[in-house]
């Protein structure tokens, strides 16, 4: 009956003390289990990605990787400078080809039509020379050699210089009674060389003198003049005709 007794405060402490060290020695597992869930080692993570057949650090593989420059690629681009290099001076050349082309047809041209007009000149003038060379007078033979020592140079003026001192010409021309008259001449230019015009002249007209019994007979002659520019007159430089040969 008089055993001893159990103190009610002691044992509810005891109690306290345990239940306290139970909890607090319960809540440090729960906690790093939730951080381990939350936080997962750096080594998981790798093991992770290498399970995954991903290498860390290497590239997203959703992201495509630029392909690489082809050959023909490199070498296009590479040329490209080149050829615009190239087809720029293809150009230049053919602009000035052009030019070149455009100066020359101009040149060409203008060479053509100052030789028409020379030649046009040309004929003119040996036309207008056949008339006084073609019409003479027995009875006026010094007005005649004036005329046709008139718009005459080098071989002609020499050659008619000559003739006009003939006295011998001038008798027989007197004694034969010669006479001459012109109706018509026509001149075609045969050739321009420069200054030089060559000019075929066809003279028609009459002739008469004794053998002819004083009757005007109708002849046509044929001419080669050469013609030459001096100081910008065309003159005649050389006469080949039949008559002139007698």
């Amino acid at each position: 009956m008089f055993g001893k007794k159990e103190n009610p405060d002691r044992e509810p402490s005891k109690d306290k003390s345990a239940a306290e060290a139970a909890g607090e020695s319960g809540k440090e597992p729960v906690t790093d289990a939730t951080d381990a869930a939350a936080k997962p080692e750096p080594a998981a993570a790798e093991t992770a990605g290498e399970t995954a057949g991903v290498s860390p650090g290497a590239p997203d593989p959703e992201v495509p990787a630029e392909e690489p420059e082809t050959a023909e690629a490199e070498t296009s681009r590479k040329r490209s400078p080149l050829l615009k290099l190239i087809a720029a001076g293809v150009a230049g050349v053919v602009f000035v080809a052009a030019v070149v082309i455009a100066i020359l047809a101009s040149w060409n041209w203008k060479k053509l039509h100052d030789e028409k007009q020379d030649g046009q000149a040309a004929s003119a003038t040996a036309c207008e020379y056949a008339k006084k060379l073609a019409t003479y007078d027995y009875n006026n033979l010094d007005a005649f050699f004036k005329g046709i020592l008139t718009g005459v140079t080098g071989e002609a003026k020499q050659r008619f210089d000559e003739t006009s001192k003939s006295e011998d010409l001038k008798n027989f021309l007197k004694q034969a009674q010669v006479k001459s008259q012109v109706d018509d001449t026509e001149c075609g230019v045969k050739s321009v060389d420069g200054d030089n015009v060559t000019v075929v002249i066809s003279i028609t007209g009459k002739q008469g003198s004794l053998g002819t019994q004083g009757q005007m007979v109708p002849r046509q002659i044929g001419v080669l003049a050469t013609l030459q520019k001096v100081d910008g007159q065309w003159l005649v430089s050389k006469l080949d005709a039949p008559f002139l040969q007698q």
